[in-house]
């Protein structure tokens, strides 16, 4: 059975990221910590600490963007063939403000044409936020995700 997150033809579900965070003004799915760690995720958690006390300052000294950038790479190098290559493919779904969807869908065909992936939109024009779909395999998804976080960020910095 297909949960609530999927395509109707596609595989397992990344996530369905529509959260509280639209009425901060933040990025789609993005508030502030992400929430109390990864640790049940197979992730340490590692928000405590002296890295805790400092912004920008990580586990070791090392800042979050390098942080988050070796989890990346780690959990991509610890990634199973058969997970990475499903012939499902997978969906993530994020909601976005509708002002900044139709900026975002004609940005959307290079993000497609580069990753191999369908980004597309849905909802009706005049809601509040509209749902973004990102389909493809595994990684595509995730780097199509990551070139759509900077498009958006992009929209609200021109927005703004």
């Amino acid at each position: 059975a297909m949960g609530p997150a999927m395509g109707p033809a596609m595989g397992p579900a990344m996530g369905s990221v529509m959260g509280s965070a639209m009425g901060l003004g933040l990025g789609p799915g993005m508030g502030p910590g992400m929430g109390a760690g990864m640790s049940g995720m197979g992730v340490p958690d590692n928000s405590g600490g002296m890295a805790g006390m400092f912004p920008g300052m990580g586990v070791g000294g090392k800042d979050n963007v390098t942080m988050g950038r070796e989890l990346v790479m780690s959990i991509m190098d610890d990634m199973p063939p058969f997970v990475a290559q499903d012939p499902r493919g997978f969906v993530l779904r994020s909601a976005v403000p509708s002002q900044m969807a139709v900026l975002l869908q004609k940005r959307a065909v290079q993000v497609m044409g580069f990753t191999g992936t369908k980004v597309s939109f849905h909802g009706e024009a005049g809601a509040t936020a509209r749902i973004m779909s990102i389909e493809g395999q595994l990684f595509n998804v995730c780097a199509s995700y990551m070139l759509m976080m900077r498009r958006y960020l992009e929209v609200e910095t021109e927005l703004c």
